[in-house]
């Protein structure tokens, strides 16, 4: 799943609420108990849809979600060369689950990337400062 996936829904969810239809325009927190999904961002930034992204998965699960972030180097095995991806999931061992479904093992019990980390451990690390955009991100 990905943000675009959810952008109809989470529009009905917003025009659905007079608040927060009001939030969508004026972009104020006018008590809209789906704010956080529902305001307006303008520049479309990929961290931006995946707090929205996290927030929905929230909501449908009724537990908070975390980014995981899994690293590619230049080995052309990987799915992608020299980037990151982001993994919205309940856990770790969720994440990683979620990543062998979509991209899985080479070789067995080896998960198809180079290192992955928790959002805790990515932070500071020369990968967040290096990379961009991520190429994806799953939920």
């Amino acid at each position: 799943m990905t943000y675009r996936d959810i952008v109809p829904e989470t529009n009905a969810v917003c025009k659905k609420h007079p608040k927060c239809y009001v939030d969508i325009y004026h972009n104020a927190d006018n008590g809209c108990p789906y704010f956080d999904i529902c305001q307006a961002h303008p520049d479309g930034s990929w961290a931006f849809e995946t707090d929205i992204l996290a927030r929905y998965m929230e909501l449908q699960t009724g537990k908070p979600h975390s980014r995981f972030y899994f690293t590619f180097g230049s080995d052309p095995g990987f799915p992608f060369q020299n980037t990151y991806i982001i993994v919205l999931a309940e856990s770790e061992k969720a994440a990683v689950e979620k990543f062998r479904e979509k991209y899985p093992d080479r070789h067995t019990g080896t998960v198809n990337c180079a290192f992955w980390y928790s959002e805790e451990h990515w932070t500071g690390t020369p990968n967040e400062r290096e990379y961009t955009e991520p190429a994806e991100v799953i939920a």
